[in-house]
């Protein structure tokens, strides 16, 4: 009988121990997706193509496949319109590929990143 009651004894101490094991991990759980919410989402990047004014400079610093390669990976891109046209490339090929038409420069100037081919 002694052994009886010893091995109930231990039992018991396991369960303890597995309902201990079983709360701190439900802790940890919570307090992961506790820290979890608290993490902000950055906004999505934005590009901004100029319109070249460099005399004789005849092109664009980004194409519509560019464009689309961007837009794909969920980036916004502002082209001032007829940036490309001096490259024969339409304002309805930027739009098309994923791109809106801001109508000045400084609108394309706002975006958080500006290609150009030469300096400003």
């Amino acid at each position: 009988m002694p052994a009886t009651t010893s091995n109930s004894t231990s039992t018991a101490n396991n369960n303890n121990n597995t309902n201990t094991n079983n709360n701190t991990t439900a802790a940890a759980a919570n307090n992961t997706t506790a820290a979890h919410s608290n993490v902000t989402t950055a906004k999505p990047l934005s590009v901004g193509v100029p319109t070249e004014i460099k005399s004789s400079e005849g092109r664009v610093a980004i194409t519509p496949d560019g464009v689309r390669e961007l837009v794909l990976q969920g980036i916004a891109v502002a082209i001032q319109s007829g940036a490309g046209a001096n490259s024969s490339l339409s304002d309805g090929e930027y739009q098309a590929a994923g791109a809106t038409i801001v109508c000045s420069a400084a609108d394309a100037w706002a975006q958080d990143l500006v290609v150009k081919v030469k300096e400003p």
